[in-house]
């Protein structure tokens, strides 16, 4: 015989039944970097490149280290003005023959070349080294030295790095400094500039006439 369910036995059969409880999910407060955690995230940066500063040594390149870096060096740009101890403008100046251009893969140095180099050498780190490979290229004789001396005479007479002017918009050139290998800061409306470093008899009288007034 089915048992008759009464309103006093349905409820208490609704209170034996327990709601499970939601549990609301704590939020922690974001934790505070500690010296560990800031060591590890430095870790984790990625490297700042590093310059390279050269201790540039001043003054006219000796024409020996300029066929070297020219024609002897097998490295970057940046490893050749390391190895010179001048600017890498310099090194690249000297590649793309914007300086020295009449320093060619037939050039032989001096005596008095290498002895310039040597000056410079001494204070270069490969130095020695660089100086063996400068004297396996061999000294100049008679025949190279008008090989060399022919070059530079065609380049003294080639047309100069053209530039704008900017009020007319007409080419302008700029004459090339023979010692230095630098562009003059002048304009003129030659398009060929002929230099030479000859001392003429005539030019010396004048000299003494100017000496004994």
């Amino acid at each position: 015989m089915a048992k008759k369910v009464t309103k006093k036995s349905a409820a208490k059969a609704a209170k034996d039944v327990q709601t499970p409880e939601v549990q609301t999910p704590e939020v922690q407060a974001p934790k505070k970097p500690t010296l560990a955690t800031a060591v590890t995230t430095d870790a984790t940066k990625p490297a700042k490149k590093k310059v390279v500063k050269i201790d540039i040594i001043r003054g006219r390149m000796p024409l020996a280290l300029v066929y070297s870096i020219k024609f002897l060096e097998t490295g970057t740009i940046l490893e050749s003005a390391v190895k010179y101890r001048t600017t890498v403008g310099k090194v690249d100046d000297i590649l793309k023959e914007a300086n020295f251009g009449y320093v060619q893969q037939t050039f032989k140095p001096t005596m008095d070349m290498i002895t310039a180099a040597a000056g410079r050498c001494k204070d270069l780190k490969d130095g020695k080294d660089i100086l063996e490979s400068l004297k396996a290229v061999g000294i100049a004789n008679a025949e190279d030295l008008i090989k060399f001396d022919a070059i530079k005479a065609a380049l003294r007479k080639k047309t100069v790095k053209k530039t704008t002017d900017e009020p007319t918009g007409e080419p302008v050139t700029n004459p090339v400094n023979e010692l230095t290998d630098e562009p003059v800061n002048n304009s003129t409306d030659e398009s060929v500039i002929e230099e030479s470093n000859e001392v003429t008899e005539a030019g010396i009288e004048d000299l003494r006439d100017l000496i004994s007034e």
